[in-house]
């Protein structure tokens, strides 16, 4: 994925790792199918929860990690509307994720709630050195072991330890953190002030604050949609669009998802080192 700010003159692009699009797999499920079960004429109002499509404007192109839109079908009130954003940060900084915020809000004023998920590893990642036990090891093994050949076994005792396979440490999380944003009035929302709401996935799963914010956040993405049928077709009652929200999110089991994600994540850079370095050597090559 990429994002480039055209005022700064700045492209930055990474490649999602598993532990990475897991955060947003199951919330995505859950508000889908909460939109799907409000009734209302849908020939005229399309909502939709989407992981790969992009914001684009002056101040930023970029392909956030979950969003929600709303947009009419109709001639009358036909703009797109971004009224959810989700970032999750495991590669990329906390400040780079925040300027991306920042600058989409520049453009997108109606957003109604923004989400960041941080992955925090316990130290800095890196790949096995030359002539290490797992670079000998690999070498003379000549091709890239498959998951079930390299992940250590995954029981409920190891769930997030220290991934360890061939002597060498691949990915070791400290911590999963929530933090929520969510407009207040016409103001338009201010990512430099304190969070809406805060919780953690892991190493404690502490999330009621966030679940309740997200269900204000659905209120107010209910509120917005009422507002813009009311416009389309004023002779029709939207007042049971607001309805008080009951998102109800089974978060462990998205620990649990997460903690394979985890073991997925550390094949993934296995694979990935093992590709830079012994590529074009006499290793035989084996694409998983």
């Amino acid at each position: 994925r990429m994002s480039y700010f055209p005022h700064r003159m700045a492209l930055i692009i990474y490649s999602p790792h598993p532990v990475h699009e897991q955060t947003t797999s199951e919330m995505s499920f859950t508000i889908s199918q909460a939109l799907h079960s409000i009734l209302y004429n849908r020939t005229l109002l399309k909502t939709c929860v989407s992981s790969n499509s992009r914001i684009y404007s002056e101040d930023i192109f970029t392909i956030p990690d979950m969003q929600l839109t709303m947009t009419p079908t109709t001639a009358v009130a036909a703009e797109t509307q971004l009224l959810w954003m989700v970032e999750s940060g495991f590669t990329q900084s906390r400040t780079a994720i925040m300027a991306k915020m920042g600058d989409v809000l520049l453009s997108h004023e109606e957003l109604v709630l923004m989400l960041m998920i941080l992955i925090k590893e316990k130290k800095k990642y890196a790949s096995p050195a030359a002539e290490s036990d797992a670079w000998n090891q690999t070498r003379e093994e000549g091709s890239v072991r498959t998951y079930s050949a390299f992940a250590p076994a995954c029981t409920a005792d190891k769930l997030f330890r220290p991934v360890v396979a061939m002597e060498h440490e691949w990915i070791d999380i400290e911590s999963i953190e929530y933090f929520v944003w969510i407009k207040s009035g016409d103001q338009r929302i201010d990512i430099n002030a304190d969070p809406t709401a805060h919780g953690t996935l892991f190493p404690n799963i502490n999330m009621d604050d966030v679940t309740n914010a997200l269900n204000r956040g659905m209120d107010r993405v209910k509120a917005t949609m009422s507002r813009t049928l009311d416009t389309i077709e004023s002779d029709v009652d939207h007042q049971h669009l607001l309805t008080p929200s009951t998102l109800a999110f089974n978060w462990e089991l998205d620990l649990s998802f997460m903690s394979v994600a985890v073991y997925q994540t550390a094949h993934f850079r296995y694979c990935d080192w093992y590709r830079r370095q012994f590529s074009g050597t006499k290793c035989r090559r084996v694409d998983n």
